[in-house]
């Protein structure tokens, strides 16, 4: 079984079998299954071809304010291609400035900055996940959200469309919500 497998493997029993609360004494699976939706979401997702600098160039995910989820995307990163591409995590500060990504992950431990760290990636062609209320007006494509037990996710088409990000059909069909509009 190579890792992607791994990782949809970990995902599917992760998301069906296991409960996890929020913040409670369950956070290490909840880190985890933040990872393997991430890489999940890059296989539902299409790029432009100017995300990329070079044609060589490593799939990039940033992560801000969320070590314990960069520790495992690091974890699980092993033998992952994303489009072809090797995935390689870089760790961000609230106060650094983020580039060179093609997707980005905002911790909740980010939230007050949330909006000025979006703002950076503003249109560019980088997929922004983040686990904040609010975060979708403030600018994420996909946002996070607990749900009694379970984590879902919430979509903005409107803010993909600006970055030229194309979401399939099948990822926006698990979707808890969807927003159109900006």
């Amino acid at each position: 079984m190579d890792k992607m497998q791994k990782v949809l493997v970990l995902l599917a029993l992760l998301c069906h079998s296991l409960i996890v609360h929020a913040g409670g004494s369950h956070g290490g699976i909840e880190h985890q299954v933040k990872a393997a939706f991430l890489y999940k979401f890059a296989g539902y997702v299409e790029w432009p071809a100017t995300a990329f600098p070079a044609p060589d160039e490593n799939f990039h995910i940033g992560v801000v304010s969320a070590d314990d989820v960069a520790d495992e995307l690091v974890r699980l990163s092993d033998n992952i291609r994303i489009n072809e591409r090797p995935v390689s995590i870089k760790r961000f500060s609230t106060t650094d400035r983020v580039s060179g990504v093609q997707m980005l992950f905002v911790g909740r431990q980010a939230e007050q900055q949330l909006q000025r760290i979006l703002q950076q990636v503003d249109s560019a062609p980088v997929l922004t996940v983040t686990e904040s209320e609010g975060a979708l007006e403030a600018g994420s494509i996909i946002n996070f959200v607990p749900v009694e037990d379970y984590i879902r996710f919430e979509i903005s088409i409107a803010r993909a469309n600006r970055c030229d990000i194309k979401i399939s059909a099948r990822l926006l069909n698990v979707a808890l919500n969807i927003q159109k509009r900006s």
